[in-house]
């Protein structure tokens, strides 16, 4: 492959990802408009992925001897 085309795949693959997270979004906002008594449950399924991405991010860096969490711009993010 080349650099053109695997940076290619990667915006593919994280354009892919936004989809789908802003369609949980989506989904999220709607099922609690309509019952606030899940907003818990659902506030608590945002979180678990959350954690579980920056718990992947931790432990690539950690197996790649990289430090990835210097790619994301936390304050940016925040």
């Amino acid at each position: 492959m080349t650099s053109v085309e695997i940076d290619q795949n990667i915006d593919f693959h994280l354009q892919q990802a936004l989809n789908h997270l802003n369609e949980a979004l989506n989904q999220s906002v709607a099922v609690v408009a309509q019952n606030q008594e899940l907003q818990k449950e659902i506030g608590q399924k945002w979180g678990s992925f959350i954690n579980s991405f920056f718990a992947a991010v931790r432990d690539s860096g950690k197996k790649n001897r990289m430090n990835l969490f210097k790619w994301i711009s936390l304050p940016k993010f925040l």
